[in-house]
């Protein structure tokens, strides 16, 4: 029973990844094409646009929610990993 928890646990982790991660992908670009148009220059924009994560004043409305539901789905990521690596360790032995 334990090891079949176990296995179900780390799955659903995997699982939980993929799925997390196609959400940021699809949040992030969203977010970096949401610029405001007069946006004040910064040089990190123009090294990396995705970079606007750290201003979100240079986002319009619709951006900020972008920005928001990345930052949700990387903690989903990261809750994902987690449970995955408590369902391998339980799953030795």
């Amino acid at each position: 029973m334990a090891h079949a928890l176990a296995s179900a646990m780390t799955m659903l982790g995997f699982l939980g990844f993929a799925v997390s991660w196609v959400f940021s992908l699809y949040y992030m670009i969203r977010m970096a094409m949401s610029r405001v148009p007069n946006a004040p220059f910064r040089w990190l924009m123009v090294m990396n646009p995705f970079n606007v994560l750290f201003f979100p004043s240079d986002l319009t409305e619709a951006g900020r929610t972008y920005r928001l539901r990345f930052l949700v789905s990387i903690l989903a990521i990261m809750s994902s990993v987690v449970a995955a690596g408590i369902g391998s360790l339980l799953d030795q032995n």
